[in-house]
């Protein structure tokens, strides 16, 4: 499997300096380093690299992204560090990327540094998606929709996300937040069960 990997090289290279690998978070690619860590890094002196996990970006393993598990992923990097062998290299893994990195790193991994940033814990999510459903179900709710669809679903000035603001309190509420979502323009309500037995929701209709 050949994994996407964009490298942006520097015009002036720092002495001495360790090459820089960044490794993306759930539901992006190596582009989301592209417009500003990446040139910002290359302007610094620092040759950088960024990985698309397998699934992601323009690897290839889309049609399986479901089947992939933490253990394929920390193949792809550890495949990756094998291909830039030479300078000593500075891995820097975000969200799901960084539990990847630390993984990477139980397994034997080396390098010159790490960076982990908002990294999934080395014990998972499970408790923490426990809280944030308890807690801030509207943003659990829309963490979760983001691992259906992508971003722009979000959009808090599209007609959907005024629907599915009001989807939460649907669910967790009583006739008045029946009303308050009839009144966001839900004209029909669906609520499933998803992939992976995270609870789903959706508007269906049209938006008055």
């Amino acid at each position: 499997m050949e994994l996407e990997l964009i490298s942006r090289r520097p015009a002036r290279p720092r002495p001495d300096s360790p090459r820089l690998l960044l490794v993306h978070g759930i539901c992006v690619g190596a582009w989301v380093w592209e417009e500003h860590f990446m040139p910002w890094f290359a302007d610094a002196g620092f040759e950088v690299h960024a990985l698309s996990l397998r699934g992601h970006g323009a690897s290839p393993g889309r049609d399986r992204l479901n089947d992939w598990r933490l253990a394929d992923y920390t193949d792809d990097l550890r495949r990756t560090v094998a291909q830039l062998d030479g300078a000593p290299l500075v891995v820097i893994g975000h969200s799901l990327g960084g539990a990847v990195v630390q993984d990477w790193i139980r397994g034997g991994g080396h390098a010159a540094g790490v960076a982990l940033l908002a990294s999934v814990p080395p014990w998972g999510l499970a408790y923490s998606a426990w809280q944030m459903m308890l807690s801030s179900p509207d943003l659990f709710h829309q963490l979760t929709r983001l691992s259906f669809t992508d971003a722009r679903v979000l959009d808090p000035i599209s007609p959907s996300t005024v629907a599915s603001n009001a989807l939460t309190t649907f669910i967790l509420g009583g006739k008045t937040q029946v009303q308050r979502a009839l009144d966001a323009g839900a004209t029909f309500v669906t609520v499933w069960i998803g992939a992976n037995n995270v609870l789903q929701a959706a508007y269906t209709g049209i938006l008055t």
